[in-house]
């Protein structure tokens, strides 16, 4: 799944994750290894990072020239690696030909994405962790080494056919048609899926044509997305629409075991690989929302996670878990506006709210920090109460009260800049309408998994003369 454009629209996108595979060849190099780096360090033991069930070392690297000019000329990174220890002088001199000819490919993605191992008490603070959500990924080949010393080793890459001695194309190309045979070598197609040459389904092999267009390679090699539901322990996956999933397609989505493959399909159920870690809905599970209704204590937070869609009483539609610590489980909202209901200053009526509460008419005074109540009690209220109001910030509480009619606040008021504009002492009075909400009642809350599931994600359509110009999915 590529990143949607909506995360990086965000006022404050997560950040962008950029990780660096090294891959060598046997042919070349006399082995097949794989390096993973990232100069960077997990937030949970400031180890390695994790991403896609595989661990990026923490490196120092440093990587430029990956943009593309527009003016026909093809990029030439540079990745420069720390030699600290002489480790990658090391690999090195156990290499016969060195890193040249080596594939590096470079994968982005965002830190809401990541592996939940990557964070403390193994849970993403930033959203659901998702393995097929990163940006196209970028492919290069090193093409020489510029420069080796005990603190750094420097690298030029390019791309496949922008090394030396190679030309392109190997063998004619012609637009938008596939020259492969179908079925067979370059092609590799083995599904159980069949199209006529209009890429219309026909029931059997004998009918299964090729029409040799993108849109026919698409409909065998594609991805496949559907909505569907799985229940925790069990291995069936029903899906709206299994039409385009054939057994051993990769399986991702929520509830899904990372490696997990569709066994058999009948219909539209699917017969996963593996048994399912969560179920997609959940009802009838008890909690309590705290004072400001942007986090849920619960009974328990068994088959529960972060990303599913929360519902119940005072909650705002749409809310989603955002993370889970113990039994509470922080919401995906700043405000609760349900909660911290807007106040009828022409009638002085309040909404109905989740909580037993006092209200009443009341006068700030210059540092808005003093509350003096003109119309109602104190009675009821204790230290550490919420307050909520005009001029008042959320999150405020009772710091102590005074009197019989004076409540003092534990911060300053939306209108205590007035002092500074102003620079009088003369105390100044501002009529606002309060309430103080208290003890949270239980309600009984459902949740919801997000419903989408990718089949075949991350697969590339040999589409073309050569592989790769289908482009990976």
């Amino acid at each position: 799944m590529a990143i949607p454009v909506s995360d990086l629209q965000k006022p404050a996108p997560s950040a962008i994750i950029e990780l660096f595979e090294i891959e060598l060849f046997t042919a070349i190099h006399g082995e097949n290894t794989i390096y993973r780096f990232h100069n960077g360090t997990n937030l949970k033991d400031n180890g390695q990072i994790t991403w896609a069930g595989n661990g990026y070392a923490r490196m120092p690297i440093e990587a430029e020239g990956f943009e593309y000019s527009g003016t026909g000329t093809l990029p030439r990174p540079t990745i420069r690696v720390s030699n600290l220890f002489g480790t990658i002088t090391t690999i090195l001199l156990a290499l016969p030909n060195g890193l040249e000819g080596a594939k590096l490919t470079r994968i982005r993605t965002l830190a809401r994405y990541l592996d939940a191992v990557n964070f403390p008490g193994n849970v993403n603070p930033y959203g659901a962790p998702d393995p097929s959500a990163e940006f196209p990924r970028e492919v290069f080949y090193i093409s020489q080494k510029i420069r080796e010393n005990r603190d750094v080793v420097e690298f030029q890459c390019a791309a496949a056919f922008d090394l030396a001695g190679v030309r392109l194309p190997r063998r004619q190309a012609i637009a938008n048609i596939c020259q492969w045979k179908y079925r067979r070598d370059g092609c590799g197609y083995t599904g159980v899926s069949y199209f006529d040459a209009n890429d219309n389904a026909v029931p059997s092999l004998e009918l299964d044509v090729c029409g040799k267009r993108l849109s026919s390679c698409e409909k065998r090699f594609g991805v496949a997305v559907s909505n569907g539901s799985v229940t925790a322990g069990s291995t069936q996956l029903v899906v709206s629409n299994g039409n385009d999933i054939n057994p051993g397609d990769p399986i991702a989505g929520f509830g899904v075991p990372a490696g997990t493959t569709v066994a058999s399909r009948s219909g539209n159920t699917i017969t996963m690989s593996q048994a399912a870690t969560a179920s997609s809905s959940i009802t009838g599970r008890t909690g309590t929302l705290n004072a400001d209704g942007t986090s849920l204590t619960v009974s328990s937070t068994a088959g529960l996670a972060p990303g599913m869609t929360v519902s119940g009483n005072f909650i705002p539609s749409n809310t989603r878990i955002s993370s889970i610590s113990g039994n509470v489980l922080r919401l995906s909202i700043e405000r609760n506006a349900l909660v911290l209901s807007s106040v009828d200053t022409a009638n002085v009526q309040f909404t109905s709210v989740p909580v037993s509460y006092q209200r009443g008419v009341a006068s700030l005074d210059f540092d808005a920090r003093s509350l003096t109540v003109v119309s109602g009690s104190l009675s009821g209220i204790n230290v550490n109460d919420y307050v909520s109001g005009d001029y008042i910030y959320q999150g405020t509480r009772v710091s102590a009260l005074r009197g019989t009619n004076t409540i003092i606040l534990d911060r300053d008021g939306q209108i205590a800049f007035q002092k500074e504009r102003t620079g009088s002492n003369t105390p100044i009075t501002f009529l606002a309408y309060f309430f103080v909400y208290k003890t949270p009642t239980q309600e009984t809350y459902s949740f919801t998994a997000p419903n989408r599931y990718v089949f075949r994600s991350g697969g590339t359509i040999p589409f073309g003369s050569f592989p790769g110009v289908g482009g990976a999915y």
